[in-house]
């Protein structure tokens, strides 16, 4: 009886514990869990960097919009994953296609570009498309303004298996 009685008052000691010595409040639980899905975009030097909240919507007709750095230098992706990558604001016209460089998809014979998406926002699956795993692809972004100005960039997409 006296055992059991103090296991109660030890489950209790460690319950109060463990709830006062939590300081971190849910602002910074949520911000501290949403680091790791920040935005990136590639800076002048090439290396990927985070975007700030004052460029994440960028506009091809902001004054320091660059078409290189629409896309980030590379992106990895797994077959039954999804990458989003969303274009530049206030265009007429968006096309993103992929063309086989090398890998278990390339082959000499025929250079196959496949247009993954005509939309703003890239929703790519590669499990749901033709892409093939083990395969690298050259990413071009083609982005029109209703001046009929083009700007492209291009990345590397890697497709790899789960």
């Amino acid at each position: 009886m006296q055992t059991k009685k103090y296991f109660h008052i030890m489950a209790l000691l460690v319950t109060l514990s463990m709830l006062f010595s939590c300081t971190a409040g849910v602002d910074s639980l949520t911000a501290d869990f949403n680091a790791g899905f920040s935005t990136a975009h590639t800076d002048a030097t090439g290396a990927n960097s985070a975007v700030s909240e004052s460029t994440a919507d960028a506009s091809i007709y902001d004054d320091d919009f660059s078409a290189s750095t629409m896309l980030s230098t590379s992106y990895v992706i797994h077959a039954y994953t999804t990458l989003c990558i969303k274009a530049p604001d206030e265009a007429e016209s968006y096309t993103w296609t992929a063309t086989a460089v090398s890998g278990s998809g390339y082959s000499s014979d025929k250079t196959t570009a496949y247009t993954l998406s005509t939309e703003q926002q890239l929703s790519l699956c590669p499990a749901k498309t033709q892409l093939q795993t083990w395969t690298e692809y050259s990413l071009e972004l083609t982005v029109q303004s209703y001046e009929g100005n083009v700007y492209t960039d291009t990345a590397t997409l890697v497709v790899i298996p789960n």
